[in-house]
C-alpha cells in the first residue's frame, strides 16, 4: 500500500473549537460551521498541526478579534 504524505495550507476561514477564535462584541461561528470543517479534516485524512508559542495566528490590530 502506497501513502501519498502532503501539506494543505490555507485560509479556510473556519476553526475546529470555539476556543480557536475570540471576538469581542462579534457573532460566533456555529455549530453547523465547526461540524462541517471538522468532517471535512476527517474525510480527508488530514491532521491538524498543533501550534508552538503563541495561541492565535491571526490578530486584528485593535485587539477585538483573535483567530487560530
Amino acid at each position: 500500500m502506497i501513502k501519498i504524505i502532503g501539506c494543505l495550507i490555507g485560509d479556510f476561514n473556519n476553526v475546529r473549537r470555539t476556543c480557536e477564535r475570540k471576538r469581542v462584541g462579534g457573532i460566533e461561528l456555529g455549530r453547523r460551521e465547526r461540524t462541517d470543517f471538522n468532517n471535512f479534516i476527517d474525510n480527508t485524512e488530514l491532521e491538524d498541526v498543533s501550534l508552538l508559542g503563541r495561541k492565535f495566528t491571526w490578530l486584528r490590530p485593535s485587539g477585538t478579534t483573535r483567530s487560530r
